[in-house]
């Protein structure tokens, strides 16, 4: 839906109220609403946050997405390709917490960075775990394909992988940085190695059938860290 020139993603769920993110990597915006919401109350709604969309779509990408940067030392936080402010802050237990454009943490007094930095990545890997369980769902349920079950991993050099013998797929840490639509294509992509090992002309043709627009998340991929999937 286009909202005062605004082009905006729509996903309708159960919930009670309505969540705004600014997507600059890609340079979308997502926009999460309860199911009663009618077409008229989010349009107002997105009229209303317009200047703070435009201002936040006007901001630079950070670099700090293609890079393997630790807790300790960055003032940046990179989640499924928004850009979040690290602010630290001393509490009882380990947690994060997004709002807005800031990533508030809270650690115990004397922490140190290698605690913090065990920490956030543990939080990533929940974070993976949850929103890649769903899709792998839904691309088994549509493929007919079934994996053995799913891990992740801070891997430097792909960004997934798949034992074709075990039927477990990889997938790594990293991926946490990009939009999830990337997580999307890459669960598919190493699901499909189930049903055809090489990336040959038959691979190339399911993943074109199953996903139409693979090459436009493959690209936001291509050139960062990891290289490209096996």
């Amino acid at each position: 839906m286009e909202i005062a020139g605004i082009p905006v993603e729509i996903t309708r769920k159960h919930i009670r109220h309505a969540y705004l993110r600014v997507k600059r990597l890609t340079g979308t915006v997502a926009l999460s609403v309860p199911w009663t919401m009618n077409n008229a109350t989010i349009s107002r709604f997105v009229q209303e946050k317009a200047d703070w969309i435009e201002r936040q779509l006007a901001k630079p990408v950070p670099a700090a997405h293609t890079a393997d940067r630790t807790f300790a030392g960055s003032d940046t936080m990179i989640v499924w390709g928004q850009a979040y402010r690290l602010e630290l802050r001393t509490g009882t237990r380990y947690a994060i917490a997004l709002s807005g454009d800031t990533a508030v943490m809270t650690a115990p007094k004397n922490s140190t960075a290698d605690r913090c930095d065990a920490f956030v990545r543990e939080w990533i890997r929940a974070l993976l775990m949850a929103e890649a369980a769903p899709l792998l769902a839904r691309w088994e349920a549509a493929t007919g394909l079934k994996a053995s079950g799913f891990r992740t991993r801070d891997m430097k050099t792909r960004w997934g992988t798949c034992n074709t013998k075990t039927g477990l797929l990889w997938f790594s840490l990293q991926l946490a940085k990009f939009p999830v639509e990337c997580l999307n294509y890459v669960v598919l992509h190493e699901l499909l190695h189930l049903a055809e090992r090489s990336h040959g002309k038959r691979f190339y043709a399911l993943l074109s059938h199953y996903m139409p627009d693979w090459k436009h998340w493959k690209s936001l991929l291509d050139g960062r860290q990891p290289r490209a999937e096996d």
